[in-house]
């Protein structure tokens, strides 16, 4: 089954003609495949443990760690030099990167030995609880803590040389050309 877009204009309540067009799939859901909490928040909608708001607390954090990303990068002057394309072209494709060292920043400012989020979520390797987040985010972490945090930690990076290092690693692309 294929997923179609369809626009509230277009629907027409009046014909009748479309009837098995219009039946949506049953979902059944067999197994829990998301877990419930990430970090102490909830992050996935389970129909009996979460409510609305929950989720919506969720999705703000989500929305607070992107729109951090979008903040720094509107603030990027040099962006005028460049046409629409390759600005979306550059935003998206070191979004990661960017991320990825911010990250690793906030990890090392509050001296933490998880990973700290930004956006009021930790991960505590001490702390775990759930085995699929012990899976995923303790090779994360200490790929953080042995190849990043390290490198900080020895040459005591102060917040200038980490902003400077956060434009440097933005417009540090094969592709781009000016």
């Amino acid at each position: 089954m294929a997923l179609n877009l369809r626009l509230a204009n277009s629907c027409n309540v009046d014909n009748d003609d479309n009837v098995e067009s219009e039946k949506l799939p049953t979902i059944v859901f067999e197994e829990n495949r998301f877990p419930m909490s990430l970090f102490g928040h909830r992050i996935a909608m389970n129909s009996g443990l979460i409510n609305t708001e929950q989720l919506l607390r969720s999705l703000s954090n989500l929305e607070m760690a992107v729109a951090r990303y979008f903040e720094w990068v509107a603030g990027i002057p040099e962006l005028r030099l460049m046409d629409m394309q390759e600005k979306v072209t550059l935003i998206v494709r070191q979004m990661n990167k960017v991320i990825l060292l911010m990250i690793s920043y906030w990890t090392y400012r509050h001296a933490h030995n998880g990973i700290v989020f930004g956006t009021g979520i930790c991960y505590n390797p001490s702390e775990v609880q759930d085995n699929t987040l012990e899976t995923y985010l303790s090779p994360f972490a200490s790929v953080i803590h042995n190849n990043i945090i390290s490198v900080f930690r020895k040459v005591a990076m102060t917040r200038e040389e980490y902003l400077l290092l956060k434009i440097i690693s933005f417009f540090d692309c094969k592709w781009l050309n000016f």
